[in-house]
């Protein structure tokens, strides 16, 4: 709520004071969620990164959110979004995304795909994101555990 007071004094030394308030309502993105399928993956397998950006508060003029690669996952180039633009950054393993205004319970989804490397078996891998509008910034993050390639059979030859 910002409130302004005037005082208006006239020239016989009457004094009048005016107040005026108005009620501001900012973006409010914090439902905003991020979601890899699936959430177990192997080496070679491609991961998708669901972004679902929903205000619920005052309008947004824009949204976007940027996120550096973890190492073990490569970009891929595939992506979806209904507006905006995006950007991927080789050289320092980062995509952004920018899209246009975000009105009051308007929601948009984001979606893009990651593969997984042989060097990331046996670990997990977790991206975030941030999140940002003109009035704050916020993150989220998913993890994807990669699991060892397994090729059967295993055969063991003694000395």
């Amino acid at each position: 709520i910002l409130t302004t007071v005037g005082v208006i004094t006239d020239s016989l030394g009457r004094t009048v004071s005016l107040l005026s308030t108005v009620s501001l309502r900012l973006p409010d993105l914090s439902p905003s969620s991020l979601i890899v399928a699936p959430q177990a993956a192997r080496p070679g397998e491609a991961i998708t990164y669901t972004l679902g950006l929903y205000n619920q508060g005052g309008g947004a003029p824009w949204v976007g959110f940027t996120g550096s690669l973890p190492s073990g996952l490569t970009w891929l180039g595939i992506y979806d979004a209904p507006v905006g633009d995006w950007e991927y950054l080789p050289a320092v393993r980062q995509i952004a995304w920018e899209g246009p205004a975000l009105e009051g319970g308007e929601a948009v989804t984001v979606t893009w795909q990651l593969l997984v490397d042989a060097a990331s078996a046996g670990r997990e891998r977790i991206l975030a994101v941030t999140i940002a509008h003109p009035c704050s910034q916020l993150t989220r993050q998913a993890t994807v555990w990669i699991h060892y390639r397994v090729h059967l059979p295993l055969v063991l030859k003694g000395d």
